[in-house]
């Protein structure tokens, strides 16, 4: 039973013309095939750095995978509306402030300057999001130069967090993105950013990146 709605037979069209299979997809993608096989029965979500990781993997568009993964996208800003998973013209929630920027070894660097430049949003971002942009290739080729990230900023390790590529406050409050997972001992984490692992540290707050605009 699908509960997400994506378009399954997309993905293995795509996967017959490239002459690959769902393993190894996984392989590259370092994860179980059974993971591959819950996404595309729409019972796993597929996350966004996932949909990237398959674009480049099966040589596709990221729009297009993620339009068929049943997420919503949006254009460039001053290029017009966005495409919803219907491929329908969708709107955006207005512009959002763009805050500051994130570096090749996952360093975030707020820019304080007032007023904040705007850019574009998909609709669904909740209220009080934000972005940063890439100005060195973060998780390559999930995350490169020039592409948006958005997320709504936190004072507290958000349990969405856990399991995803998130914006992370550190105990020296230094700002990095990386992906956050459980660590061994209570409010403790394993982090994974662009110098490598850090297993079993402390972190003032982890938010989840909600978008990303290659």
């Amino acid at each position: 039973m699908k509960l997400l709605p994506i378009n399954d037979q997309f993905f293995r069209d795509a996967l017959q013309t490239a002459g690959k299979s769902q393993r190894e997809m996984a392989r590259f993608m370092e994860l179980d095939p059974s993971a591959i096989t819950l996404m595309f029965q729409g019972r796993r979500a597929m996350q966004l750095t996932e949909a990237q990781q398959i674009a480049h993997f099966l040589g596709l568009a990221v729009e297009d995978v993620l339009r068929n993964a049943g997420l919503e996208l949006s254009q460039a800003a001053g290029t017009g509306n966005g495409i919803s998973e219907s491929g329908t013209a969708a709107s955006f929630a207005g512009p959002i402030p763009l805050i500051g920027t994130v570096d090749g070894s996952g360093e975030i660097r707020q820019d304080g300057k007032a007023p904040k430049q705007q850019v574009d949003a998909p609709s669904r971002l909740p209220q009080g999001a934000v972005a940063i942009r890439a100005i060195g290739d973060v998780f390559r080729p999930v995350l490169m130069r020039g592409s948006l990230l958005y997320f709504k900023p936190s004072e507290t390790v958000e349990p969405s967090a856990i399991g995803r590529l998130s914006v992370v406050r550190l105990g020296n409050k230094k700002l990095i993105l990386g992906h956050v997972a459980p660590g061994f001992d209570f409010d403790r984490y394993t982090l994974t950013d662009g110098n490598g692992e850090k297993e079993n540290i402390a972190l003032l707050s982890a938010t989840p990146v909600l978008w990303i605009k290659p």
